[in-house]
């Protein structure tokens, strides 16, 4: 997806009855070890002969020729992206199930209805940290059937899609197939607002090892997250309904609006660290900057003194009476003059020493006489 990285989507075909792949009690997203996630993409990749051990180059032949990264040969369980807040200790894969029956009634119902209470409620509730609400939604004001609605679980990475509530005048074939084919961008841009905050936080955190190249990166991903989130915004937008018709972003419309408030506090908890982002990593850039150093005066001054000390005294004690550390200031002092001397200059001067220059008399009568001359 361009600009959302890359988004897995399978299909399961089943023949048991509607409302069994999605339950009340049930998490297929649940980063599990043996259930939820891994078990759910199991069944998903099983038509396929692969399982959650394989890795994205497997799912996409040739991947690595057009994403030279290391991360393609990962098995799926570690690419996937997980909330940023996790749900009652345990990780929760970042992703949207969707279960699409043909007669949906009974089992939108079952899933609406009441509270769930008793031992099962509290074996549920106990396993994965809560127990799971479903809410009803219309998909249409004129359904096939009357009553007909849809179940989107509270936190709006569940659904299930009952056939029976689009109107008469709306898509059964490829309406419903461009509806859901609407719910991938979705998918991409929500999983995006957890890496996009990790990703700035590590960032702020090791920015002070970065050096130019590492600054620039990072400003670039700032830019891109801004990016992203006018498109999150885009796609929270309410559908343009036409008349006698079914907008096909209207399950997505839904998914955005049950999960209103979670999206607005990612979003402006994502444009804070944008803005801090911003100044924290162009403030080291400019600090980062090379800057011409001037050579430092001390060799010169140091030459300056002990050259002519050195030559002095070796004029007045003849070497023979010289002892061998004697030498060394010697030694030393010339050394120094020889790299004093060897300096690259720069615009005539030496280690920043503005050498005299000869005033011309003609430049200081035209400077004296004052303007017009």
């Amino acid at each position: 997806m361009p600009g959302g990285g890359l988004v897995l989507v399978c299909e399961e075909l089943t023949a048991e009855a509607p409302g069994t792949v999605l339950t009340w009690h049930s998490d297929p997203l649940f980063d599990g070890a043996d259930t939820g996630f891994r078990r759910a993409l199991d069944a998903f990749l099983a038509p396929f002969r692969v399982t959650a051990d394989a890795g994205l180059v497997d799912v996409f032949p040739r991947l690595d020729t057009r994403l030279p990264d290391p991360a393609v040969y990962r098995p799926l369980r570690e690419v996937v992206v997980r909330t940023a807040r996790s749900l009652a200790g345990e990780r929760t894969v970042e992703g949207l199930v969707v279960e699409v029956a043909g007669d949906g009634f009974d089992a939108v119902r079952r899933l609406v209805g009441p509270p769930r209470s008793g031992t099962l409620a509290d074996g549920v509730s106990r396993a994965s940290g809560r127990l799971r609400t479903w809410h009803p939604e219309p998909l249409a004001d004129a359904p096939v059937r009357a009553g007909a609605r849809l179940g989107v679980r509270d936190d709006a990475r569940a659904m299930l899609v009952d056939l029976g509530a689009a109107d008469r005048h709306g898509y059964l074939g490829e309406g419903t197939r461009e509806m859901l084919y609407h719910l991938i961008c979705w998918v991409g841009a929500r999983a995006h607002l957890h890496t996009d905050r990790r990703r700035l936080l590590g960032h702020l955190r090791t920015h002070r090892s970065y050096d130019r190249a590492q600054l620039l990166t990072a400003l670039d991903e700032v830019a891109d997250v801004r990016a992203r989130l006018v498109e999150v915004a885009l796609l929270c937008a309410p559908p343009d309904d036409a008349p006698g018709r079914i907008a096909p972003t209207r399950l997505r419309s839904l998914l955005a609006h049950r999960a209103s408030a979670e999206i607005d506090g990612a979003r402006a908890e994502l444009t804070e660290l944008c803005a801090t982002a911003d100044l924290v990593l162009h403030r080291r850039l400019h600090t980062a900057r090379p800057r011409p150093q001037p050579l430092p005066a001390a060799p010169a001054v140091l030459s300056a003194i002990a050259l002519p000390a050195a030559a002095t005294a070796a004029l007045l004690v003849p070497l023979q009476h010289l002892h061998p550390p004697a030498l060394v200031p010697a030694a030393v002092s010339a050394a120094l003059a020889v790299a004093f001397l060897a300096a690259p200059r720069r615009d005539g001067d030496a280690a920043g020493l503005v050498p005299f220059r000869r005033r011309d008399p003609r430049a200081l009568r035209r400077r004296d006489a004052g303007p017009g001359v």
